[in-house]
């Protein structure tokens, strides 16, 4: 890939129909770009002080995931993808961006969104749990 189809957010104002990769390096607004990608990588996956991003939004979306070893703030979903094959962890940039170029060779999109989206359905209703055990306490 050339320059012309690697960018990143801070850079581009708008991107180019050729543009391959986007690296969307600013916080906020993430789930309408999960939404148009093919795979999407969790950057902050790879530093064990941020314990990783929400998984779940990419997963809802039934996209694959590709991210670094620590998704501690999110361990149940992250064993659940890694374990369906919609996790593709990688340990260093060099093994990420390989990974990546291999995924997209070989991709069953198909298989491992539906694989996301059957590891969120199975955490659906945690809200009400939630509720119940707080409701014990003001009671």
């Amino acid at each position: 890939m050339g320059p012309s189809t690697v960018n990143t957010r801070t850079l581009a104002a708008m991107a180019e129909p050729s543009l391959q990769v986007l690296i969307y390096d600013l916080t906020g607004f993430l789930l309408p770009i999960m939404s148009i990608a093919d795979i999407v990588f969790m950057g902050g996956t790879f530093s064990s002080r941020t314990g990783g991003h929400n998984l779940y939004e990419p997963a809802a979306l039934g996209k694959p995931v590709a991210g670094g070893p620590h998704y501690e703030n999110f361990p149940d979903i992250g064993r659940d993808l890694e374990a369906g094959g919609a996790y593709f962890r990688v340990d260093n940039g060099e093994e990420a961006w390989r990974g990546l170029l291999a995924a997209f060779a070989g991709l069953d999109a198909a298989r491992i969104g539906a694989a996301a989206r059957a590891a969120v359905e199975r955490r659906r209703g945690s809200l009400a749990c939630s509720l119940e055990r707080i409701e014990r306490y003001l009671a």
